[in-house]
């Protein structure tokens, strides 16, 4: 997409002049190269003239002004091909990159009497074209790594940890801050007023409306549409109160009207006015519309009108949850974090990035022998052997060393005749184990494996689930590194009296402390949830995942579009690598092989669990956005691992 342009014009007869006052000042614009080139032709002033007009285009384009960066910094050259190219480096080469520009076409042109540029600043998704494909070149010089593509990774989620902290937290850090309501405002109104500078391309001529409520969310929506004014753009504030249905017409529209303090309230639905056609809107802090704890829209609300849908959302200091949950995810488009000076190290909720997941990644030692990290998978029931196979090969395709698939005897007086063999991978050493009662099978030699998987596709019989509950107190006395997942869960739900129907007072941290602990990893989606904590998840998907590990004592990874990993301290990680191609029967199994691999590496199980979501939303993320089935996805690990390797060197 373009992400800008800039045009200028230069009277050559006047910098003809100023070049002679100021004999200095060619050695100040332009580099040695430049030079040369241009003292070879029959006259240098022209080509020097159009080559200033270049780098002010180029800095128009990027939206900043004379004094952003070095003039060295562009350097006007010719590509292989003939057409005149830019070269970026320091201070411009950073700036860039954290617009997300990968090239910029150039056009030049000059007479004796006027010199003229034209830049297209480019981002993502439009194809390079007459030689001039830079993309990696750029990617290089910016510090971007071309492998993060492979992960479907967006900016926020290309780098470490980002603060996440709700509503209530955000108003304790602001008002905390040690610096006066007043500056904090501006600091976030310049911030704002940068970004919508950056969106619009430039101030000349361009028109912008600020909708503003009357809390500071609007008083950072009037500093921004003050300093856009004196900037040249033509600004008109729009108070929510009298808003009318359809905005006036305009390039921007800065969505300033609640931000993260916004409640969905059924009762008094909130109806967005309607942005102009063509114009693009940015909120601030989080869309109008949004709760910012949840991401709910209200039931009542429509996205299309119930919602201030934005192109980009620009927020302060840390990330809010409801940009990551539900409708918030939908509708806030792009978003950035602004620093703004508040003190956000006391987040106890990160959003992950692939640079953090990259650092927690080793490699095997060069006197690694399998053992090292040996996976025990306990899966596959009567007419489920899929599972297990799913399990098994993520687990190898994500490094595990020895694999052993201990697996049910089908009984033949219930199995249907005729039931179909399900391919096991090569590398799996098979177990088989008794239909019933085999959790003895399982303990005999379960302290030489360095993790445990069990309950994909096991079944729901009562002696299964008495088996399940029997092999995790043994791992529970081991301190062996466990994930538990789909019928797995069920038997432990059972265990601590939480069957069907069961009141949640009967669930305590007491029915759970002998079956699983720190090194367990909970898996569980909504339905499951439920079972386990009495309760469903609610809106509050953060909270419900602290309030079941809490309770279990063990890491919980809640699954959904965005993935909640808790811990039994209280730390949240939430990966929002995943999309609808992971909705499909038996991308759970594949989840729970991956994070059993990277327990039996070493990880901490918080850390396991984090990265294995990441990981196999990133496989998800390879696939065909549609067909895309659970057996494609053990497949692309290796290639989210590449991925993620080269970003540690």
């Amino acid at each position: 997409m373009i992400r800008g342009v800039g045009i200028d014009l230069v009277d050559v007869d006047r910098f003809r002049r100023t070049m002679a006052r100021h004999p200095g000042l060619i050695e100040r614009l332009f580099t040695p190269s430049e030079r040369a080139y241009c003292l070879e032709r029959n006259d240098p002033t022209e080509r020097f003239a159009v080559r200033f007009a270049a780098k002010e285009a180029t800095l128009k384009s990027m939206g900043v002004g004379i004094g952003a960066v070095e003039w060295h910094d562009i350097e006007v050259g010719r590509s292989p091909g003939g057409r005149p190219s830019l070269e970026l480096s320091g201070r411009a080469a950073m700036l860039a990159g954290e617009l997300g520009i990968v090239r910029f076409e150039l056009s030049m042109t000059h007479t004796s009497t006027m010199a003229q540029a034209e830049v297209i600043a480019i981002g993502e998704g439009i194809p390079a074209r007459g030689g001039q494909a830079r993309m990696a070149q750029w990617r290089g010089e910016v510090g971007e790594r071309p492998a993060l593509d492979a992960l479907g990774a967006g900016e926020l989620i290309a780098g470490g940890l980002i603060p996440i902290v709700t509503p209530a937290e955000m108003n304790d850090i602001d008002r905390e801050a040690p610096e006066p309501v007043e500056e904090l405002i501006a600091r976030a109104g310049a911030a704002l007023a940068r970004h919508a500078i950056r969106m619009l391309g430039g101030t000349y001529g361009r028109r912008v409306v600020v909708l503003v409520g009357k809390g500071n969310n609007g008083n950072d929506g009037r500093d921004a549409a003050r300093r856009l004014t004196r900037r040249g753009v033509r600004v008109r504030i729009v108070d929510i109160a009298n808003a009318p249905a359809a905005l006036p017409s305009c390039d921007l529209v800065i969505d300033a009207a609640f931000g993260s303090g916004f409640r969905a309230d059924d009762s008094r639905p909130f109806v967005a006015p309607l942005a102009p056609s063509g114009a693009l809107v940015l909120a601030v802090d989080i869309p109008s519309g949004v709760d910012g704890l949840t991401g709910q829209a209200g039931a009542a609300a429509v996205m299309t009108a119930g919602v201030m849908t934005a192109d980009e959302t620009i927020t302060f200091a840390a990330l809010k949850p409801g940009l990551l949950f539900a409708d918030g995810s939908r509708s806030a488009g792009r978003v950035t974090v602004a620093d703004i000076g508040l003190d956000v190290s006391r987040a106890s909720a990160h959003l992950l990035g692939a640079a953090a997941v990259a650092s927690w990644l080793t490699e095997r030692s060069l006197d690694a022998h399998k053992w090292n990290s040996a996976v025990c998978v306990v899966a596959g029931g009567p007419g489920m052997e899929g599972a297990a196979a799913l399990v098994s090969r993520a687990a190898l395709r994500s490094g595990a060393g020895y694999v052993r698939l201990s697996m049910p005897t089908p009984d033949p007086a219930v199995t249907p005749a005729g039931t179909a063999a399900v391919q096991l991978p090569t590398e799996v050493v098979r177990r088989a184990l008794p239909s019933v009662a085999w959790a003895a099978d399982v303990l005999a030699d379960l302290a030489r494996f360095q993790s445990l998987v069990i309950g994909n596709g096991l079944g729901l019989t009562p002696q299964t689930l008495a088996s399940v509950v029997d092999v995790l107190e043994g791992a529970k006395i081991l301190g062996l590194p466990t994930v538990v997942d789909a019928d797995g869960l069920t038997a432990l739900a059972a265990a601590a009296g939480g069957q069907s129907g069961s009141r949640e007072s009967s669930l305590t941290s007491n029915a759970y402390s002998k079956l699983v602990g720190p090194n367990t990893v909970l898996t569980p989606h909504d339905g499951e949830f439920t079972r386990l904590d009495g309760s469903p998840p609610g809106p509050d998907r953060i909270a419900a995942a602290r309030r079941l590990a809490g309770r279990t004592g063990a890491v919980v990874l809640l699954k959904g579009p965005s993935t909640v990993i808790a811990s039994p301290t209280g730390d949240v990680l939430v990966s929002t690598t995943g999309d609808a191609r992971l909705a499909t029967a038996g991308t759970g199994d594949v989840l729970a092989g991956i994070i059993g691999a990277l327990l039996a590496a070493g990880l901490d199980p918080f850390r396991a669990a984090a990265a294995g979501a990441f990981i196999h939303g990133g496989a998800g993320a390879l696939g065909w956005r549609h067909g895309t089935v659970a057996g494609d996805l053990p497949w692309r690990i290796p290639a989210v691992r590449a991925a993620l390797d080269e970003l540690r060197f």
